[in-house]
């Protein structure tokens, strides 16, 4: 697993477990019985998650606009070889996105609502994402949404006959290695080829 990813990973697992000992907290200590304005403890704080989710999709979204226009038009087409298991992404929370709704029905209330929009925002971001046209011009990269100006690209394995894996620098907290696996179409594999390597600061691996 890349350093980026498992850094990534460890911070979900520490708000999990950090939310789980909240939860217990606040039911055990009698907390969770109190109501501010006809909303339980429990409630209130999945409110101000859902409005941080929130915060957080509108910056990702308005980023992705930012970045599209920024990148400017697409010269080379290029698709995901891993694209696999992005739809199994999108299966799995298009799942959940489902048997929340099913529970909402099954017993509707204020914080299976909130649940439930909390799964929805993040599913919609992941589905916008996925929906980007990725790409290669003179400025850079443009893939899943994210816009990698070449002097972010560490270098690049050229792979016949319709395959190049990069090494780009992503942002995570701190600056990561993240390895990309991309298909080019054939026709156009001389070009795409021939921007890696005009790419600033760009070199073969």
């Amino acid at each position: 697993m890349q350093k980026w990813r498992a850094v990534l990973l460890g911070i979900l697992g520490i708000c999990v477990v950090l939310g789980v000992f909240i939860g217990m907290f606040l039911r055990k200590s009698g907390i969770g019985s109190i109501k501010i304005s006809r909303l339980s403890i429990f409630e209130v704080v999945e409110l101000i998650c859902l409005v941080i989710v929130i915060i957080c999709a509108i910056f990702d979204f308005l980023k992705i606009r930012k970045d599209k226009k920024k990148f400017g038009k697409l010269r080379n087409s290029i698709t995901n070889l891993k694209a696999g298991r992005t739809r199994f992404g999108l299966i799995g929370i298009t799942s959940v996105v489902i048997f929340e709704l099913v529970i909402f029905g099954i017993s509707p209330s204020v914080s299976m609502f909130i649940m439930f929009l909390m799964v929805v925002v993040p599913a919609f971001m992941f589905f916008y994402h996925n929906i980007q046209k990725n790409g290669v011009n003179e400025n850079g990269i443009f893939f899943w949404g994210v816009f990698f100006l070449w002097k972010q690209v560490k270098g690049y394995i050229a792979k016949e006959p319709d395959q190049i894996d990069i090494v780009v620098i992503q942002k995570v907290g701190s600056n990561f290695d993240n390895k990309i696996s991309l298909k080019i179409k054939i026709d156009e594999y001389g070009d795409v080829l021939r921007a890696f390597s005009e790419g600033v600061l760009v070199k073969e691996l």
